[in-house]
C-alpha cells in the first residue's frame, strides 16, 4: 500500500515538475519575444524625439528671424525718427 502511494506521489510529482517545466518555457519565450520588441520600441521613442526635437528647433529658428526682423524694423523707425528730429 505504501508503494503504491508513493508511485502515486512521484507521478503527480512529474506532472507538477512538467507543469512548471511549460511555465518556465513559455515564460523565456515571452521574454524574448520582449526583447525583441524592445530595439523597435526604442527606435519609435528615438524617432518620435527626434521629430520634437526638429520641430523645436524649427520654431527656434523662427523665432530668431522673427526677432531679427523686429530689431531691424525697430532700427529703421530710430534712424527715421532720429533723422526727421
Amino acid at each position: 500500500m505504501q508503494s503504491v502511494c508513493a508511485i502515486k506521489c512521484v507521478i503527480v510529482c512529474h506532472q507538477r515538475i512538467r507543469l512548471l517545466e511549460e511555465k518556465v518555457s513559455n515564460v523565456t519565450e515571452e521574454l524574448k519575444a520582449t526583447r525583441q520588441l524592445e530595439p523597435v520600441v526604442s527606435s519609435d521613442a528615438l524617432e518620435q524625439l527626434e521629430r520634437r526635437l526638429w520641430r523645436a528647433e524649427n520654431e527656434l529658428a523662427a523665432g530668431d528671424v522673427l526677432r531679427d526682423n523686429l530689431r531691424s524694423d525697430r532700427e529703421k523707425v530710430c534712424l527715421a525718427f532720429f533723422s526727421w528730429c
